[in-house]
């Protein structure tokens, strides 16, 4: 009969043994979980900027006044059109500038129509302007100031507080868009301003039948624009009298907005505009561009927005023969060697 052997004690260092092992594990397996995380968020990061999706801090404060984007930045825009935006040492939507030369040099101040995120910098009217006169063998140059969701106060202290002091420049032109020019002094920041009117004026056509108290006067309504329009000449009339003052050429072109609808108080505001312009001495432009918007300005499927690349050669073309029949004396050369901020 084969007699049952019992099992040898365990000695009194392995339970210590088998802890130690059994923490090295969990140690291993939580280096592996960090390991693997890490070099995954830095795939995923590397893939973003590979793929430029996403969006960083892409703006600075200047002066404690001015927004504006970084230089030498890089991001993606998705709107009305993809496209990636670089900026250039100044932090625009632009080719490389230096502070100064000796060629003619035109700064362009505006809005998000003048930016032209929309296209590669190459297409934008600026450039496009710049190599036509590259190309007929003037050494002028066509400087993108151009800052979206901007109006006349914001580029008027552009100017004056960035440009002026650091970059040298011998012509300013300021591009108007009642988008944001004229809407950016009024609280009536209201896109469908022409059907309230309407549905006010109803009421109170029917409140007066009635006998009873109507809604406030047309005057009312009226007086946010007519204060809009006011503050927007009146500083035009300043930074006209200010580049006078400098001996610096001052132009304006105005921009229509697509598909050339306004109400009437905006109809009214530019032919006011244009009125100050003749009293003050300021060459003014009006882009024609194309009798067909679809043609000239990006579509998204719901509306008209900014211009396609289309809409930017034809600017550059109508501000080329303005120029040429407005100002040839920017033609002729030795004109580079000209004034200068």
């Amino acid at each position: 009969m084969q007699s049952i052997e019992t099992a040898n004690a365990l000695p009194k260092s392995y339970a210590p043994r088998l802890e130690q092992t059994r923490r090295r594990r969990i140690l291993i397996k939580l280096f592996l979980i960090c390991a693997g995380t890490g070099v995954g968020l830095s795939l995923s990061e590397l893939a973003m900027c590979a793929l430029h999706i996403g969006h960083t801090n892409t703006v600075i404060r200047y002066n404690d006044r001015l927004l504006k984007l970084k230089p030498h930045i890089r991001f993606m825009n998705y709107l009305e059109n993809r496209n990636l935006v670089e900026t250039n040492n100044l932090g625009f939507h632009d080719r490389e500038r230096d502070t100064t030369n000796s060629n003619y040099r035109i700064l362009f101040l505006g809005d998000s129509f003048l930016e032209g995120r929309q296209v590669p910098t190459e297409k934008l009217f600026t450039m496009r302007l710049e190599k036509k006169f590259v190309e007929g063998g003037q050494k002028i140059e066509t400087i993108n100031g151009g800052v979206p969701g901007t109006g006349t106060p914001y580029q008027y202290v552009l100017w004056k507080d960035f440009f002026a002091p650091n970059i040298k420049f011998d012509r300013l032109v300021l591009c108007f868009n009642l988008g944001n020019d004229l809407r950016d002094y009024s609280v009536m920041a209201n896109t469908l301003y022409e059907a309230a009117y309407r549905v006010k004026q109803s009421l109170a056509e029917g409140a007066g039948e009635s006998g009873g108290a109507g809604p406030p006067e047309k005057e009312s309504i009226a007086r946010p624009w007519a204060d809009s329009a006011q503050g927007t000449i009146a500083l035009v009339k300043k930074w006209k009298a200010e580049v006078a003052a400098q001996n610096l050429p001052f132009d304006l072109v105005i921009i229509e907005r697509p598909g050339k609808l306004y109400n009437k108080f905006e109809s009214d505001f530019i032919a006011q505009l244009q009125a100050t312009c003749v009293e003050d001495g300021i060459d003014c432009l009006r882009l024609k561009l194309s009798s067909d918007p679809f043609e000239s300005y990006s579509f998204d499927g719901i509306g008209l927005g900014h211009f396609n690349e289309r809409g930017h050669e034809l600017a550059a073309d109508e501000l080329y023969e303005y120029f040429k029949s407005r100002h040839p004396e920017i033609f002729k050369p030795g004109a580079q060697t000209t004034n200068g901020n």
